[in-house]
């Protein structure tokens, strides 16, 4: 009788825990995880052994974002059976999943919960590589939802991390973002378009050409210099007059060199300097046009100027960062040209110099990021003796921009 009691009594036990645990997942699956956790604890405290439990706590502490009390609920688990190791990766996976997927695609980029995202998508794979191939179907499939319901550029991050946790996924994540900048270069959505396609050439050089196309239009749209260099480094057939006058209009080509080439061209009349104005020489940094002046009468159709006067103006191209990535390695920034970007944006600009000497970097969107930019090579030997004076300046610049924007 007394052992059929302890049968009994733990096949009671057993339920109580099994329900605890289903209740939990209840909690996790409209997303009150501190209920779920709290329920969980409640449970191995009465039943320290129970590895369901083990588990589904350490994944809602992913989804809590609390990587420390997840590892050390995953650690018992492990202890109580090795062979959960497959099962803790699934855990990674799903949590970084969730992550990512809550994030709503048209609010701007939350670089450190994507970053989160694809650290835990990485731990998955650490637990259980044979997962790479679930993980790489489920961010193409988020990634072609995302872009064609949405005007956004957030799955370029997600896959220029997956890139780099799996390299073998480059060629279907350029496909991918190829297909995406078409659609959206159908829809003028130029800007969007020229990013998608800068990726899906930087991961696969059979989409130069198209994405070149895109970029040229993006960049005479927005007269940015950077997209139409980059177009004609691609194709060199694009180098033509709409290109020639939107780069003079950024400030990146003279007017003098404009009518060299084109002198019958549509914008002669307006690249031809008025008759008041003796020299004109065009100066362009990343972020603004300097133009330096010497006149006879000081007064401009724009205003009045005094003789030799330096002008600032700033761009009103929206690819602001591109221009002071391009910037920082080559000269001094200036506190008061960083006002544009967001918080974000100075984290990457921060990081675009560590990867101007080819640092490899932790951070799976980072290092997504700096792949996809052609100028960036890895170097192994990388150490932060490579630094420049004029980089630790920047650094310095950029650090107290960042601390001033949180």
């Amino acid at each position: 009788m007394q052992r059929l009691a302890l049968i009994v009594l733990t096949i009671l036990f057993l339920a109580c825990g099994s329900k605890a645990v289903k209740d939990a997942q209840t909690f996790l699956d409209v997303k009150e995880y501190g209920r779920a956790k709290e329920l969980l604890e409640l449970e191995l405290k009465a039943n320290p052994k129970h590895e369901e439990a083990y588990l589904l706590l350490g994944r809602t502490n992913l989804l809590l974002e609390d990587e420390d009390a997840a590892g050390k609920a995953f650690d018992t688990a492990l202890l109580l059976d090795k062979t959960n190791k497959k099962r803790i990766g699934a855990a990674y996976a799903a949590a970084g999943q969730a992550l990512y997927e809550g994030i709503p695609a048209g609010e701007e980029v939350q670089t450190e919960r994507i970053t989160k995202a694809l650290a835990y998508l990485s731990r998955a794979l650490t637990y259980d590589p044979d997962a790479n191939t679930s993980i790489k179907e489920w961010a193409l499939l988020i990634a072609k939802e995302q872009a064609r319901t949405a005007r956004t550029t957030h799955p370029l991050l997600l896959l220029g991390g997956i890139v780099t946790l799996d390299p073998s996924v480059r060629t279907d994540a350029a496909r991918l973002a190829m297909t995406t900048a078409t659609a959206y270069g159908e829809r003028t959505f130029t800007e969007e378009a020229a990013i998608y396609a800068r990726s899906a050439a930087s991961w696969d050089p059979a989409h130069l050409k198209p994405a070149a196309k895109l970029l040229h239009a993006a960049g005479i749209a927005s007269q940015d210099a950077g997209y139409l260099r980059l177009a004609i480094k691609w194709d060199p057939t694009l180098d033509d007059e709409p290109a020639a006058w939107a780069l003079t209009q950024a400030g990146a080509l003279p007017h003098a060199e404009y009518l060299r080439r084109y002198p019958k061209g549509a914008h002669a009349a307006a690249a031809r300097p008025p008759a008041d104005h003796t020299a004109e020489v065009a100066q362009t940094d990343t972020t603004a046009t300097q133009v330096m002046v010497t006149t006879t009468s000081g007064v401009f159709s724009d205003g009045s100027r005094t003789p030799e006067e330096v002008v600032s103006v700033q761009a009103s191209s929206p690819n602001a960062l591109d221009r002071l990535i391009t910037a920082a390695g080559t000269r001094a920034l200036r506190a008061e040209e960083l006002y544009v970007l967001n918080r974000m944006e100075l984290s990457v600009l921060r990081n675009s110099i560590y990867a101007r000497h080819g640092r490899r970097f932790k951070s799976a969107m980072l290092q997504g990021y700096f792949s996809s930019e052609p100028w960036y090579r890895e170097n192994p030997n990388y150490h932060d003796g490579l630094l420049t004076t004029a980089d630790r300046q920047n650094l310095a610049t950029i650090g107290a921009a960042e601390r001033a924007a949180r």
